[in-house]
């Protein structure tokens, strides 16, 4: 389930054992044996919490296609659950809070000022 997070290996590898090859400092073209290959290895770093959701997804998926639907469920709820009180909690922290219009804000507070 986790195999988003995970390192991963690839390559590949060509061998030509009779390509024909031009050179200008010889007068004709040359056999010569080719060996190209490729190597590279990748970890995702940050994908901004992309991956780890991927992960919780795919365990509910897993727990429902078991027949575990309540078990699930009760996943998805208590992460729901979590996720609001994470944000309530940050809403109620003390701290600087974003200026609000002396006049409300309002379309109509043009109105409001000519009255």
């Amino acid at each position: 389930m986790r195999a988003g997070q995970l390192p991963s290996l690839g390559g590949y590898a060509n061998y030509l054992p009779w390509d024909r090859q031009v050179r200008s400092d010889l007068p004709e073209a040359t056999n010569v044996n080719r060996l190209n290959y490729n190597f590279s290895v990748t970890q995702p770093l940050y994908h901004w919490g992309a991956l780890q959701n991927n992960t919780r997804v795919g365990e509910l998926q897993l727990r429902m296609t078991q027949g575990q639907t309540a078990e699930g469920y009760r996943m998805l709820v208590q992460e729901i659950r979590a996720q609001y009180l994470g944000l309530v909690i940050k809403k109620n922290q003390p701290g600087p809070r974003p200026a609000q219009p002396a006049h409300g804000g309002g379309q109509f507070c043009g109105i409001a000022d000519q009255v």
